[in-house]
């Protein structure tokens, strides 16, 4: 269980183990009979420990993040980006947008022609390594953006 605890990073196998240490001193106190009742008596408390644990973390991170648990690639969806270069060697209706400290391929929807270095846009979809993105009309210095 000690190495079980060291790869999960986290405090996951801290009540098994705990449950399993009483259960054994209950057997020698008790004899061999009670050991297998008191194993399961452990392990429910135990469970009902990291199910309350859990879930009153899972209720605080909800309130912090608005209920938004999105990440990854469906994280990106809906997020305001700055434009970094546009209309260049990928065509007039492509460039890059950096989002946080990631430059990404863009492609405009509908066509975008025109946009220019600090322009804002939505990304509405992401393929690949492509982000698809639309015009919001405002630049960096007018509204927060995802830098």
């Amino acid at each position: 269980l000690c190495a079980l605890e060291m790869i999960s990073g986290a405090f996951l196998f801290l009540p098994l183990g705990i449950a399993f240490l009483i259960t054994a001193a209950l057997s020698v106190l008790l004899g061999d009979s009670w050991s297998v009742a008191a194993l399961w008596v452990c392990l429910g408390l135990s469970a009902s420990f990291l199910y309350l644990v859990f879930h009153r973390w899972g209720r605080r991170l909800r309130k912090a993040s608005g209920g938004d648990f999105r990440s990854g690639v469906e994280g990106m969806i809906g997020k305001r980006v700055v434009v970094m270069d546009w209309g260049g060697e990928l065509g007039p209706n492509s460039g890059y947008v950096k989002l946080y400290a990631d430059e990404w391929r863009a492609v405009a929807v509908p066509a975008l022609v025109g946009l220019k270095k600090g322009d804002s846009v939505i990304i509405e979809r992401v393929e690949g390594n492509t982000v698809f993105v639309k015009s919001v009309g405002k630049s960096v210095e007018e509204e927060n953006v995802h830098v």
